[in-house]
């Protein structure tokens, strides 16, 4: 069932993957909104960084929507960068910065739920 669902499930998921390209433009902004203090040039140029590397991700997964040749390494790399998040952050959960990123957990987990079973019965 999954198989035959994969590529919504990917242009989905990489376009909402894709938006932290926001946090490369904008990385005052974002930290503003996630409630994040990045005082120095060093953590402003990470956090945009991160953003960067993430929306990366997103356009690989939308790629692989219509590239079977990428579906697997894609979607496995990303399942991988999405758990370790996920789990990052529920290991932190007690830090102040940890509670703005539940949404983020909570689309995380739902990317990796979708990717292990696909990756599973797929391959």
């Amino acid at each position: 069932m999954i198989v035959e669902y994969i590529q919504p499930i990917l242009y989905l998921t990489g376009a909402v993957t894709a938006t932290m390209m926001l946090q490369f433009l904008f990385p005052r902004q974002q930290a503003k909104l996630l409630k994040f203090d990045i005082p120095t040039p060093e953590s402003r140029f990470y956090f945009a960084h991160w953003g960067l590397l993430v929306f990366s991700f997103g356009a690989l997964l939308v790629l692989a929507a219509d590239n079977e040749a990428l579906r697997y390494p894609v979607i496995a790399l990303a399942a991988i960068e999405k758990a370790a998040l996920v789990g990052w952050v529920l290991a932190e959960r007690k830090q102040s910065f940890a509670k703005s990123l539940f949404p983020a957990v909570a689309f995380d987990t739902v990317c990796v739920v979708f990717y292990t079973w696909y990756l599973i019965v797929a391959y």
